[in-house]
């Protein structure tokens, strides 16, 4: 059996962040923390996988409170 590898002490764990606007949360990630951003293709709009700058590796995605996710209080 292979060896799992725990997380970093102080990395970041996978998040999800639903809102009614995801544009915003989006945009203060990229700007503030330095993340960039790859959008999801939705039905009629996009949600956001969030990219750590120096691997391009995903740990979070901010989502549009929409659809089937229109019932989801903000988390």
């Amino acid at each position: 059996m292979p060896e799992s590898k725990s997380p970093a002490v102080g990395s970041m764990g996978w998040h999800r962040l639903t809102v009614p606007n995801a544009d915003d949360p989006r945009r203060f990630r990229c700007e503030v923390i330095g993340w960039t951003s790859s959008p999801v293709k939705m039905v009629d709009d996009a949600d956001f996988r969030m990219n750590l700058p120096s691997s391009g590796e995903t740990v979070a995605g901010v989502c549009h409170a929409r659809g089937v996710n229109a019932k989801i209080s903000p988390q």
